[in-house]
């Protein structure tokens, strides 16, 4: 008994150290369309917490070399919601760029100060896919619209 309730603790704390702040490409691309109550209720439920000095959601249990994973939900000049998750996992990168291979399309390319940006087209939206270095920590960003494309 003792052995099974140690390797059920153990399991658990392994599964909570690799899904702080867990988003789903699916949920992201829905948040577009939120309220911004509803984005609070979304971004607090996926474990971040907002912050007024930065004017985004960070994550509550991640961060790396001074920076937090980060939710940001803002408009666009022509007020179109935009939707920025800043995150550190390779393993998230892939797997956002591995849906959107299989279910969009690429659009552009850029590479400019050994930083990328994958353009792809989603269900009609533009949703950018970025690597940037910042203070030799490489950081992913998923970018996302609510704007639909013709």
């Amino acid at each position: 008994m003792k052995k099974y309730l140690f390797l059920v603790i153990t399991f658990f704390t392994i599964e909570y150290s690799f899904s702080q702040c867990p988003v789903t490409f699916e949920s992201l691309f829905n948040s577009t369309i939120y309220s911004f109550s509803d984005f609070d209720t979304f971004a607090l439920k996926n474990g971040y917490s907002y912050d007024t000095n930065r004017n985004a959601f960070l994550c509550d249990e991640s961060f790396k070399d001074g920076a937090h994973m980060q939710l940001i939900r803002s408009k666009s000049p022509t007020d179109y919601i935009i939707v920025q998750h800043i995150f550190f996992s390779k393993q998230t990168y892939l797997a956002y760029k591995e849906f959107l291979q299989s279910n969009g399309k690429l659009y552009n390319t850029e590479t400019e100060n050994n930083e990328l940006s994958l353009k792809y087209i989603y269900d009609s939206h533009l949703v950018i896919l970025q690597t940037k270095t910042f203070d030799s920590t490489t950081l992913y960003l998923i970018t996302l619209s609510s704007e639909k494309l013709n």
